[in-house]
């Protein structure tokens, strides 16, 4: 012990002069805790780079980058970031970071799919009120509502290529989702207003009975199923009360611009 109180530019050379007054046995237990120290950080680092490889197998990123895909900081990470961007600008900007990064093709092919998703949403709500979209793109209205062959064609026939995205025209939650006679697999979603929009001749359905849906959420993909005489999606929209009603002026009153609009 000293007398008296040490000024702190002294102190480290004062803990250096104390070091050799440990004995022998208290210098061995001090080094068997810096080294466990070291192993516990080390095996920490391990677990957490191994949880990092389970969860991206084929890009082996370190779980440093698990945050925000990129360690350095560049604009281009921080855009990556930033919960202030949208979720294409995001994808961008991490794939842009990707030089900065261990992003393997595999994460790097998921991150320009989700930024081309996102772009597609907002193609699909492009000049609708907020809240709404499209129902598909890349394709064109061969049927519209009304009278056909004799009895109501109860919504508009939209054809297009076999598995195109079809999409929620409106927040809500999915009453139907599965096959049905003459609409083959068909999608329902009741909207907040309590009307319903149908989904028919479905491909592939992308959602359940039950689940909650975001405008221009994908929720299946074009087909050819039920009493189709082509690849087309069959769109419907009903009143609370399920009776059809032309989905042209339901849309349009929405913002929504027309399919065909959109080539």
């Amino acid at each position: 012990m000293w007398a008296g109180t040490a000024a702190p530019e002294d102190v480290p050379a004062l803990q250096a002069m104390s070091l050799p007054m440990l004995n022998a046995p208290h210098q061995a237990e001090v080094a068997a805790a810096q080294q466990q120290a070291v192993q516990d950080q080390a095996a920490a680092q391990a677990e957490a780079d191994e949880l990092a490889r389970l969860r991206f197998p084929a890009d082996a990123l370190p779980a440093a980058s698990l945050p925000g895909l990129t360690i350095p900081e560049t604009p281009a990470a921080a855009a990556a970031a930033s919960p202030n961007v949208s979720a294409s600008g995001r994808a961008a900007a991490a794939v842009s970071a990707g030089a900065g990064v261990r992003v393997g093709p595999a994460m790097r092919a998921r991150l320009e799919a989700e930024a081309r998703a996102s772009r597609a949403a907002d193609r699909a709500m492009l000049g609708a009120r907020p809240g709404f979209a499209r129902p598909v793109e890349g394709a064109h209205m061969t049927s519209p509502f009304g009278q056909r062959w004799g009895r109501l064609h109860a919504g508009v026939d939209y054809a297009g290529p076999v598995g195109l995205s079809i999409r929620a025209v409106a927040g809500g939650t999915v009453t139907v989702a599965e096959v049905q006679p003459g609409y083959g697999n068909l999608v329902e979603v009741e909207h907040e207003d309590g009307s319903f929009s149908r989904y028919g001749h479905l491909q592939k359905i992308r959602v359940e009975v039950g689940d909650e849906v975001e405008p221009a959420q994908i929720i299946a993909a074009l087909g050819n199923t039920g009493r189709s005489t082509g690849p087309h999606l069959h769109f419907e929209v009903r009143t609370p009360k399920g009776a059809p009603i032309d989905p042209m002026p339901w849309l349009t009153d929405r913002g929504v611009v027309p399919v065909d609009a959109t080539k």
